[in-house]
């Protein structure tokens, strides 16, 4: 299992729209119009609103969404970016295009991509170091849940379970790349869509083993009223929970431990299969990291367990 902490938090360019303006602090606004700020979009509840930031819980603003530029690499949003003739700036290029810093990542991973094919350039300076592209187009099919945890996603074969997006991972970011663009196709239907897209430091946290545990954890409750004796429920939302058992080199045990500590609080992403010589990936997961525990069976192989909370 590797771990990847997102690094996008900007992009140097992208073809997609922003639909609404940036919010400006000298400009009045009334009710009901929208703004874009932080890569977030806003509406005015309020007339006579002017120099009220929207982030800061005044009452004026109402947070609506996440601008479908920015949904793929807002991990929280739990939506993706949708590109069409109407989302980006050049329609006729039938593509969705990022640019952004490629400094300090090693790990590059799409997430339920819809496309006809990805294409990854890196670059150093104005200088093409490597190009490559990811074929996309058709479905995923996985006939039982040991092919969907363990085994890397095959192209092609027969099965039950279907998936009309693929997740792709490149592991093989050269060290000297400053800026990476990525190139996403339309599909023949004129539509492509990217459901995540993480770019980071790959930590590889240990080899999965038998025994994942998948919960679901209601937190809903039954009040009883003293007086009446009448039972209420009253519901709260579940959250699901992943406990993952782990063998892992003795040395990397460190290491791993520090990038957890530094992803606690947030979402990341965790790839399950690590198949180095396949760019399509069993299973991607993406989780609040709960706790980490490492038991050193000796100098060399140490057991360890992660626990997932809200998996997505």
């Amino acid at each position: 299992m590797t771990l990847v902490a997102q690094e996008i938090t900007e992009f140097l360019s992208t073809n997609l729209k922003n639909p609404y303006p940036e919010w400006t602090k000298s400009t009045m606004y009334k009710a009901l119009n929208k703004v874009r700020y932080h890569n977030y979009v806003y509406m005015s509840v309020t007339n006579d609103n002017r120099g009220v930031a929207p982030d800061l819980n005044s009452g004026k603003w109402l947070l609506m969404e996440v601008d479908n530029a920015y949904a793929s690499i807002d991990l929280h949003s739990h939506t993706g970016t949708i590109g069409n003739k109407d989302t980006i700036t050049n329609p006729a290029s039938k593509e969705i295009t990022y640019e952004f810093s490629g400094s300090g990542v090693t790990t590059l991973v799409l997430g339920g991509v819809k496309a006809d094919e990805v294409i990854v350039e890196q670059y150093r300076g104005a200088n093409l170091l490597h190009t490559k592209n990811y074929p996309v187009a058709g479905v995923r099919k996985v006939n039982s849940w040991y092919k969907y945890y363990f085994d890397p996603l095959p192209t092609s074969g027969t099965g039950n379970i279907f998936v009309d997006t693929r997740d792709i991972v490149i592991r093989n970011i050269l060290p000297n790349t400053d800026t990476i663009k990525v190139v996403v196709k339309f599909t023949s239907d004129g539509e492509a869509v990217v459901n995540a897209m993480v770019a980071g430091k790959g930590q590889y946290l240990g080899d999965t083993q038998y025994g994942v545990n998948v919960n679901v954890v209601d937190y809903s409750e039954k009040i009883i009223d003293p007086k009446t004796g009448i039972t209420e429920l009253v519901e709260h939302d579940s959250v699901e929970l992943m406990s993952i058992p782990l063998k892992i080199n003795a040395i990397d045990t460190m290491p791993s431990k520090r990038e957890i500590k530094k992803a606690l609080g947030k979402v990341n992403m965790f790839i399950v299969d690590d198949a180095e010589k396949s760019y399509y990936e069993s299973l991607i997961i993406m989780a609040y990291p709960e706790k980490f525990s490492i038991m050193i069976t000796n100098q060399v192989i140490a057991d360890a367990q992660l626990k997932l909370r809200e998996v997505i």
